[in-house]
């Protein structure tokens, strides 16, 4: 499937739409910025011709603070481990599973005694009696600015992760009579990673919020001018359009659509893809993605891009990770130079790549939905 052209001299359109919403900083999860980024975006997609609406949610964001409180528990328990190892024990495993349910996006402890706040999701459907549904998704909201979030340490989740297990471990070992110098050697280089992360999680909490040009201004316009040009004009397939609010970080709005929406998805009859930072470069796709463990994105539809874009692996916790996680089909498609200054050339061939998915999508899986 290489990438058509279909751009013609709609691209003018696209930059229009990734400069507007640029404009409306800093668009951090749950802020005025936010809002104002959604209401334009429901005035956006109407102008399109399409219903839209915007759906309240409400969310936790605050990670920073959310795993410095796990990096200091985790400190603490080893400690504690020490000189009490059943508290120790209990501390360390409650901390465990903690940054376990929040890491792979399936429940929430520690995150729970965050501030909530208010945030949004704008959707736009189509009710054409269809038997699919494609879902067109890129978040709106703008990341963090801080050391953290930098390519470089993008494993920190695994770090934490394994430093807490490690602890666990331990403690379980303290709690058997185990107090060999080996072993409290063993204990003590996690208790180390644990402390050296704190400060960063601390500057996370406190840092700024970027412009969010390719992440993810650029997939909303890109997003955008993808319905422009294939609303109402799939054969077996409704679009939706679903722009979610606080996702940046952790996909919170996601986790919101899915918890209302899951039960209605029919993983035969529905994909999920999602233009997530989209800067320079070429077009590329998700092969697998996850901050602990990899979910394989749909072998279907990366089959379906194989030959036209070039495949990488993601640490993050995206959108795309969350629907794969429910058991739904989906594919994130950003380029193959995220984070750079969108280039309206690269993101008039994400567009021209992505129009080319739909199309295939409709025309070998379609005639099978009866």
């Amino acid at each position: 499937m290489g990438e058509a052209n279909r751009t013609g001299g709609g691209n003018d359109t696209g930059v229009q739409d990734l400069d507007e919403l640029r404009k409306i900083s800093p668009r951090r999860a749950g802020s005025e910025a936010e809002r104002r980024a959604a209401r334009h975006l429901e005035k956006r997609l109407q102008e399109l011709g399409r219903e839209a609406r915007i759906e309240p949610i409400r969310v936790r964001p605050d990670f920073g603070l959310t795993y410095a409180i796990h990096a200091v528990a985790g400190v603490v328990a080893s400690v504690l481990s020490v000189y009490a190892p059943l508290p120790g024990l209990a501390l360390a495993a409650a901390t465990t599973i903690s940054a376990f349910g929040d890491l792979t996006g399936t429940f929430e402890l520690v995150r729970r005694l965050m501030p909530v706040r208010a945030s949004q999701n704008v959707i736009s459907e189509e009710d054409n009696g269809k038997p699919g549904l494609i879902v067109l998704v890129a978040h709106y909201d703008a990341p963090l600015t801080g050391m953290l979030l930098e390519r470089r340490l993008g494993t920190w989740p695994r770090a934490v992760i394994i430093s807490l297990s490690v602890i666990t471990i331990c403690a379980i070992g303290r709690v058997l009579g185990i107090s060999s110098t080996p072993f409290t050697v063993i204990q003590f280089i996690p208790t180390v990673v644990l402390i050296a992360v704190t400060p960063l999680f601390v500057e996370l909490a406190i840092s700024n919020t970027n412009d969010g040009a390719a992440d993810n201004a650029a997939g909303v316009a890109t997003a955008l001018r993808v319905a422009e040009s294939h609303s109402g004009r799939l054969t077996h397939f409704n679009l939706t359009v679903l722009l979610t609010g606080a996702s940046a970080h952790f996909g919170l709005g996601m986790r919101a659509w899915l918890k209302e929406n899951r039960k209605n998805l029919d993983p035969e009859a529905t994909a999920v893809i999602s233009l997530d930072n989209l800067g320079s470069g070429t077009s590329a796709y998700a092969a697998k993605e996850g901050p602990i463990l990899y979910s394989h994105m749909n072998p279907t539809l990366v089959e379906m891009v194989s030959d036209s874009g070039a495949a990488y692996n993601s640490t993050e916790l995206s959108d795309a990770y969350l629907v794969r996680s429910a058991g739904v089909p989906a594919l994130r498609i950003s380029t193959t130079e995220r984070g750079t200054e969108p280039d309206p050339d690269t993101l008039a061939r994400v567009h021209d790549f992505t129009a080319a998915l739909l199309e295939k999508i409709d025309e070998e899986i379609g005639p099978e939905l009866g």
